[in-house]
């Protein structure tokens, strides 16, 4: 009995191992990011200054926890929550770069272009 036990053991906690794997796998993008307009933008470390934030563009509609087919045209991100808040930065072209209000300040979002399109 103890020879089967030593045997399963291992095959036990291999597919544990598996199962959790496949959990994590649907969150694990390269980027955190914005689509808007069928832009795609990447989120920066780069905060904004208030004075430098123009008038309200939009707001994210959904949240995405997992890798799931949804429209180009949708506004969605990986990383801020249905809700937050998407600025114009003045003297900067809204798909290049816009601002997204968090809990500290305003961070920088930047355009590598269209979604879905390869980089």
């Amino acid at each position: 009995m103890k020879k089967a036990m030593y045997f399963l053991f291992p095959f036990y906690l291999l597919i544990l191992i598996a199962c959790n794997n496949q959990e994590n796998s649907n969150a694990d993008w390269e980027h955190s990011f914005v689509v808007w307009e069928g832009y795609n933008y990447i989120i920066s470390s780069d905060e904004i200054k208030e004075t430098e934030i123009g008038e309200k563009v939009d707001e994210i509609q959904t949240y995405l926890d997992g890798e799931v087919n949804v429209s180009k045209n949708d506004i969605f991100s990986n990383k801020f929550k249905k809700g937050t808040l998407l600025y114009s930065i003045k003297g900067i072209d809204k798909h290049k770069s816009l601002g997204v209000k968090t809990e500290s300040g305003y961070v920088k979002i930047n355009s590598n272009g269209k979604y879905g399109e390869d980089e």
